[in-house]
């Protein structure tokens, strides 16, 4: 049996149809639509505004592992400096 899971817009990209069969293959995404690009636009503070709004306990977790991304980003960059 097949699993589809569709992604919508929670970050601002198209919609990304993921199709699970013994692996995880992705629909081909147009470079404008990247998704680690789409990441970068955002900070720490909108990304805890977003993990506010979030309707649901997954979506508050998605947004906090982000949000951590960001932190540990700076983090790397500071002390490389």
């Amino acid at each position: 049996m097949q699993k589809i899971i569709y992604i919508s817009d929670v970050l601002g990209y198209n919609i990304i149809k993921v199709l699970f069969v013994g692996g995880i293959n992705m629909e081909k995404t147009n470079k404008q639509n990247n998704l680690y690009e789409q990441f970068l636009k955002y900070s720490y503070w909108d990304l805890k505004e977003l993990f506010k709004n979030a309707k649901t306990k997954e979506e508050q977790d998605f947004y906090i592992t982000l949000s951590n991304l960001v932190l540990q980003k700076e983090q790397k960059r500071i002390i490389g400096e």
